[in-house]
């Protein structure tokens, strides 16, 4: 790994935890398989993931339709863990209470399909879903960050302000190009070798609401 250049920007960083994509997700799946509902197939596992908004909704549908807390909150952006004050094992208790006080949530977001995607804003995208006449909307931001791994212990973990800003990328007289990122590792890292360096943008669950009723269900 090359150096990044001396003039980039700085970056925001704030300590986060996130698995790996689809394999990951997979990870999180096998341990609470016994207590499934209904255990996903190995197809469904491997469309897992967080690439676009709707493969992350629909991994978030995994996890409601299977019980699967820990991929529920795999799903859920920084910004929606900070605001209620969430960690993982908080996470289990808070979702008995979210659903409680929206009954809609449970069966309706893992029944639900996808009716028409808007994109708000660069990085914001809502997705109107309906599920047995109802209808509600799924905010979702965008994330970018750089992730280290030595071994299977995550030495470094953070949000990064723009992914154009972590990956340099220079042309190369043949037409291609040459695609390199760095990172500066925390003290606590130690001098451990590093087996894995991530840098990746994923789409986030910010925000799940019933749609104003006024509105009506979206359209098929």
């Amino acid at each position: 790994m090359r150096p990044p250049s001396p003039g980039r920007t700085a970056r925001r960083r704030r300590a986060r935890s996130r698995p790996s994509a689809a394999l990951a997700a997979l990870a999180l799946l096998l341990p609470a398989a016994g207590c499934c509902v209904t255990p996903p197939d190995a197809d469904v596992i491997l469309d897992l993931g967080y690439r676009t908004p709707e493969q992350t909704f629909f991994t978030f549908q995994v996890g409601m339709r299977g019980d699967l807390p820990r991929l529920e909150y795999a799903c859920l952006s920084s910004d929606f863990r900070g605001r209620n004050g969430l960690s993982q094992l908080a996470y289990r208790e808070f979702r008995e209470q979210w659903m409680d006080e929206n009954p809609w949530l449970r069966k309706g977001v893992a029944e639900a399909a996808v009716e028409a995607r808007v994109d708000l804003a660069d990085g914001v995208v809502r997705l109107d879903c309906s599920s047995y006449g109802h209808a509600f909307q799924v905010l979702l931001v965008r994330e970018d960050f750089e992730q280290a791994w030595s071994g299977d212990r995550l030495v470094h973990d953070e949000l990064i302000e723009e992914f154009s800003r972590g990956l340099i990328e220079e042309p190369r007289d043949d037409g291609g190009r040459e695609v390199y990122a760095g990172t500066s590792l925390p003290p606590e890292a130690g001098g451990a070798p590093l087996t894995e360096f991530r840098i990746g943008r994923e789409w986030k669950i910010d925000d799940v609401r019933q749609a104003d009723p006024s509105e009506g269900p979206p359209e098929s």
